[in-house]
């Protein structure tokens, strides 16, 4: 598919940089189901809200799988911008 787009990839690049990715996908989205189960948040009803915290790219660079109780709260809260507030 990407060699249709003009793009060359090499097969055994992709056997190792995929299954690192989904790894982080699927622990990042495990660590959201388990703060659900124990009660500690309520189930997200927005989904670009759950989608920016599932997929929030800095994170997978930066370092550990961050719990939801912690990002959800600064993703759900109200940012106003201002050019004076620089």
């Amino acid at each position: 598919m990407l060699s249709g787009v003009g793009m060359n990839v090499n097969p055994w690049t992709l056997k190792v940089i995929l299954p690192v990715g989904i790894s982080f996908y699927t622990f990042h989205g495990l660590s959201y189901v388990i703060d659900i189960y124990q009660g500690r948040i309520k189930a997200e009803r927005n989904f670009i809200d759950y989608s920016l915290f599932v997929s929030f790219f800095p994170l997978l660079v930066a370092g550990p799988i961050e719990r939801a109780t912690h990002l959800l709260p600064q993703i759900q809260t109200q940012r106003n911008f201002s050019y004076k507030n620089q």
